[in-house]
């Protein structure tokens, strides 16, 4: 009689192997949430509203106390973020929110956000390269991801540059899913996904052209019987005009979908004056003047203000400079700067992939490197230089890109014993720098102390540092301060007393003991005159967080330097 023994041991390993695996598939995911929302915790724990949540606070509640998008509008921003953060506060506050209650507001924008946004931040990719190469190529994204120090801030931060991320990265899975297997259904999909994109941010328009490359192709692998017989210069024209055709067909009803998230209302026309005569192209400015005069659909007033502003332009900083059109290379710096050593590894790591990777083979890679060059491009084009913000979806393509490529063309074994000192080096940057993720620098262009010397705005100082700021004040016995501040948060709700820097108060001013600035203020940047350069050549006596610079009036240098911004006002 034959021993059973062999196939009860086979059985056996068998059921541990898909234990195993099935403890993985639902481990790692639900690590990388907890990874998440326990940094997002942190985060919102121990910083103030930044500039752009208070805003964002006003249209939420205009829109879901009142119905009104028209400020939404005037500002140009897409409705999906506010509406996701910001429907907690609304229910909270029905009366509106008073200024001893803006940090609960907050604190309940960005719990809803890092819950509704944050999680799937993280969950789209690691779920899209799961079902492309197996758990362990998603767990080296996830990883990855779930602790970049610039992922985790914008995750936290009810704004719009996580929403935008999370909705381009579902219009590109729809597009990489049309490019796959064409079809009606599929080119629907991605118009809908488009339009959540749009709704996300107006900046989401940079997935035209991928979406136009991409039926082109599509196209030229299906072509029609009739249009086989035609001459070759005819069809590629005929192939063109069509995907063209049907790219714009995807906008308007993308358009459609962000008229919906308004509730199909139509804004007034415009009654400022912005942009001013002769700051933009008479193209656009006819745009403008149709606005000022007509009432347009929310989106296409929303497209114009985006547009007109992008024009415009807005200051910004790049190391120890200031402009208000930018910088082609201000993106590629922000990158340098602000990127992980292990982010840097993996642009390095890139190319080389793409040299001795099978690219011509990999649709859905060609779609992510599309969409990489596409928003690439338009970042050095562009004239709002504010923050690396912007390009923050670069990271996941990046993420996506570099782990599938290596996956297909590396062993098991060399791929996890190249992915975890990266995926070490990646959380020990994530600890450096918690819960102060926002103003996150790496060290190998930046030295300590020295960030506000390369980037300003969002890339350090969004205003999030006045709990720091009470401690510190708390911590040196200075009461009163004057206070120059880079943010739109009541500075009273989170303790802080101070008087503004420009006040006509002088007595009020002789009595403070110290003086504080924001970094992006210190810089020049959203503050005419450029008031603080004195500031700039003395050292200050302290540092709350790494945004805002303290200085002691006992110092004469500092009553002189104070003087001198106080008569720039």
């Amino acid at each position: 009689m034959a021993d059973p023994m062999p196939i009860d041991r086979a059985a056996t390993t068998a059921r541990r192997w898909n234990a195993a695996r099935f403890a993985g598939r639902v481990g790692v995911p639900l690590f990388l949430a907890i990874a998440v929302l326990w940094q997002a915790a942190l985060f919102r724990q121990t910083t103030s509203g930044v500039y752009d949540e208070k805003l964002y606070l006003d249209l939420g509640l205009a829109a879901f106390q009142h119905g009104d998008f028209r400020l939404m509008e005037g500002l140009g921003v897409a409705p999906l973020p506010v509406l996701l953060s910001y429907w907690l506060p609304a229910r909270a506050f029905p009366d509106g929110v008073s200024p001893a209650a803006f940090p609960e507001a907050i604190r309940l924008a960005r719990l809803s956000h890092a819950i509704l946004v944050g999680l799937p931040l993280v969950l789209l990719p690691y779920v899209w390269m799961a079902r492309r190469r197996g758990c362990l190529a998603a767990a080296i994204v996830g990883g990855l991801l779930a602790f970049s120090p610039n992922v985790v801030a914008f995750a936290a931060l009810a704004t719009t540059d996580a929403t935008i991320v999370v909705c381009s990265l579902l219009a590109l899975a729809a597009l990489a899913h049309y490019a796959a297997a064409p079809s009606a259904l599929r080119v629907v999909g991605v118009g809908l996904a488009l339009g959540l994109a749009l709704s996300a941010k107006y900046s989401a328009l940079f997935l035209l052209p991928v979406i136009f490359v991409v039926l082109v192709a599509s196209h030229r692998s299906r072509r029609p019987a009739a249009a086989a017989r035609k001459p070759r210069a005819g069809l590629l024209a005929w192939t063109v005009i069509r995907a063209a055709a049907l790219t714009a067909l995807l906008a308007l009803l993308a358009l459609g979908i962000v008229w919906m998230f308004y509730g199909f209302s139509r804004i007034p026309p415009f009654t400022r004056t912005w942009p001013e005569p002769g700051s933009v192209s008479p193209a656009l400015a006819g745009l403008v003047d149709a606005g000022r005069t007509t009432a347009l659909p929310a989106p296409i007033k929303g497209l114009i203000v985006q547009v007109a502003h992008a024009s415009t332009g807005q200051d910004a900083f790049l190391m120890g400079a200031r402009s208000t059109k930018g910088w082609w290379y201000y993106y590629p710096a922000a990158w340098l700067f602000k990127s992980t050593p292990a982010e840097l590894v993996l642009t390095l790591a890139l190319p080389l992939l793409l040299w001795f990777g099978r690219i011509r083979e990999n649709r859905t890679a060609q779609v992510w490197l599309l969409a990489l060059l596409a928003l690439g491009g338009a970042s050095l084009a562009s004239s709002l230089d504010l923050g690396v913000r912007y390009i923050l979806l670069l990271y996941f393509l990046l993420a996506l890109s570099v782990v599938d490529l290596a996956a297909d063309r590396l062993r098991t074994r060399l791929v996890c014993a190249l992915a975890l000192p990266l995926l070490l080096l990646q959380a020990g940057s994530a600890a450096s720098t918690a819960p102060r993720h926002l103003s996150y620098f790496n060290g190998v262009f930046t030295r300590p102390g020295t960030a506000h010397e390369r980037l300003a705005d969002s890339n350090l100082d969004w205003g999030q540092d006045l709990p720091a700021l009470k401690a510190e004040l708390d911590r040196l016995g200075a009461h009163d301060t004057v206070l120059a501040y880079f943010g739109l948060a009541p500075v009273e709700a989170y303790g802080v007393i101070a008087v503004p820097w420009d006040s006509r108060d002088d007595r009020r001013v002789a009595e403070c003991q110290c003086v504080a600035i924001s970094a992006t203020l210190l810089d020049g940047v959203s503050v005419p005159n450029d008031p603080f350069y004195e500031f700039r050549l003395l050292r200050p006596d302290a540092r709350a967080g790494d945004s805002v610079f303290l200085y002691s009036l006992a110092r004469g240098d500092v009553r002189r330097a104070l003087a001198i911004a106080r008569q720039r006002r």
